[in-house]
């Protein structure tokens, strides 16, 4: 089934469309920053359907186990997509 999936979303949106939390860096707080951001969703704007780029973005991966961490928490991810630039 398709499905709508967008940047800029408003409070109740998540009955008709997903949302993907952008480009990220490929740091660990933004590991946290993503988590946060899930919850905040999920629970105060009604939108179950969220993630964001697994890996990050911007930035270089300063060691394996950013990346484990990153696949790691992005299984968690209701909307999980691995994207990075490297």
């Amino acid at each position: 089934r398709p499905f709508i999936l967008g940047r800029s979303t408003y409070p109740s949106a998540g009955m008709v469309a997903s949302h993907w939390f952008g480009d990220n860096n490929s740091t660990f707080p933004d590991i946290h920053d993503s988590v946060t951001s899930m919850v905040t969703f999920n629970s105060f704007f009604g939108i179950p359907h969220v993630g964001s780029d697994i890996g990050g973005f911007h930035g270089s991966m300063s060691g394996s186990d950013l990346m484990a961490r990153w696949i790691q928490t992005g299984a968690l991810h209701p909307f999980a997509r691995i994207h990075s630039s490297k």
